[in-house]
């Protein structure tokens, strides 16, 4: 189901009709899709609060301010929030990877949602960010309970994450490490990679990927650039298809694609 967003404030977006609410506090656009083969135009885009790319904090922690006044005047998404919140509704937090202002736009955040009457952890929510110290370790799917359901990242990018879900009893952030931190730009080569990488997977992460393909919804980090993503997605379903314990078919899935948008300098803060 493409994604519509029918509460827009560039920086945040909400959908009613298909449970989502996306918030951005980082300094440069992401991209939220919906489903395994969805169009990249009907994709959600996720502009920076400063309206383009600013490399100084203050300036961003100044604009999400602005803008988190206008969502307490947008009495239509309060309501929507409200909403969610009682249904245990899905949210993502993208957030800046410094930690100083990583802990200043979430805090805003929080403020803002408990002037409207929502609690985060009402939310089947997560907050997601950039690893600035990527460990050497190969976490790249991890498995969860959300308020209302299973959820399952998965890691086929060539950035480390971290993240934190708001339902269950850990305290701290979680690492989702990329397979691979490098990627050839030559496309057969790339699918040999990535081929490879998927293959090599813990026969415990097919097991999360067949469970949560039947019943929860799966968040793909996916890289950077249309025909990388469209590779990287045929490539995993691919390999799904020939697990040794049996095909795995998650073309029907509950799914979001999430990858960093277009910058003007090319780099990812």
């Amino acid at each position: 189901m493409a994604l519509t967003a029918e509460f827009d404030h560039g920086f945040a977006k909400g959908d009613s009709r298909n449970g989502l609410i996306a918030f951005n506090l980082t300094v440069m656009p992401w991209q939220v899709g919906d489903g395994l083969d969805g169009s990249p135009n009907t994709d959600w885009t996720l502009e920076s609060a400063t309206g383009g790319e600013t490399m100084f904090a203050d300036h961003l922690i100044g604009e999400l301010r602005k803008k988190f006044k206008e969502i307490e005047e947008d009495r239509g998404f309060c309501r929507a929030l409200l909403q969610a919140s009682q249904a245990h509704g899905e949210m993502i937090i993208i957030l800046p990877r410094e930690g100083r202002v990583r802990h200043e736009t979430f805090g805003m955040l929080e403020a803002t949602l408990e002037k409207i009457g929502c609690h985060l952890r009402r939310f089947t929510s997560m907050r997601l960010y950039l690893n600035q110290e990527p460990p050497e370790t190969r976490n790249c799917v991890r498995k969860f309970k959300g308020a209302s359901s299973t959820q399952l990242m998965v890691n086929l990018s060539e950035y480390s994450y971290r993240f934190f879900r708001f339902h269950g009893k850990q305290h701290e952030d979680i690492d989702i490490d990329s397979m691979l931190p490098i990627w050839s730009d030559i496309p057969d080569e790339h699918i040999r990679q990535l081929e490879s990488e998927i293959r090599m997977f813990d026969m415990s992460y097919f097991r999360r990927i067949r469970e949560t393909a039947e019943s929860g919804t799966t968040y793909l980090l996916l890289p950077r650039g249309p025909e990388r993503r469209a590779r990287t997605i045929e490539s995993f379903k691919n390999i799904l298809g020939r697990v040794p314990t049996g095909a795995i078919d998650i073309t029907h899935a509950r799914a979001r694609r999430i990858y960093p948008g277009i910058t003007k300098t090319g780099e990812i803060h």
